[in-house]
């Protein structure tokens, strides 16, 4: 992967002395510089995984840095500025207020999709008989077991032709309680 000029020119520096305030200020800055739509956000989440939270920094402000979560912020932050989705460097990603796992073998559940969800969820009202919901390419699952955890009286199939696929949308199911 190359880097790009702005990229390489790392204008933050990030510094243990700095703190956590001054260091989400840099970093705010240099994710709003490289046009990412959320800087902040971003720069509180990268800060959240580098310190080993499951998500952002708010209320641990007081934790203190050093330089081993300095080193693993700057390369989320290059990971972040080169495009991968901060969903990737957790694993997760939370679609329909539940948390799914995700890997390289399906793709990043995307926010407008959870409208396919609630378009499933407003015709259940129609049906008169169980019905059987057919997931054709189901990744990780999300979007068939968010309507099964609304519809308790469906029934799912979910097929992938990847086998990693069908194993983390298997998991899924199983964290959610829909196996």
């Amino acid at each position: 992967m190359r880097l790009s000029p702005k990229i390489r020119r790392r204008p933050w520096p990030l510094m243990v002395k700095d703190g956590l305030k001054a260091t989400l200020a840099k970093l705010t800055a240099q994710l709003d510089a490289a046009g990412i739509d959320t800087p902040l956000l971003d720069a509180r989440l990268l800060a959240g995984l580098a310190m080993g939270l499951d998500r952002q920094v708010y209320g641990h402000e007081d934790i203190p840095l050093d330089a081993d979560m300095m080193t693993r912020l700057d390369a989320f932050v290059v990971r972040r500025l080169t495009g991968e989705p901060i969903s990737r460097m957790r694993g997760w990603r939370e679609f329909w207020s539940m948390r799914f796992d995700i890997s390289s073998a399906c793709l990043d559940p995307r926010p407008d999709s959870e409208t396919l969800v609630a378009a499933a969820l407003e015709h259940r009202q129609q049906v008169t008989t169980t019905p059987l919901i057919m997931d054709y390419g189901t990744g990780s699952g999300c979007l068939l077991l968010s309507v099964l955890s609304e519809w308790p009286m469906a029934t799912g199939i979910g097929l992938d032709l990847n086998p990693d696929a069908i194993a983390m949308a298997m998991a899924n199911a199983e964290r959610h309680g829909l196996n």
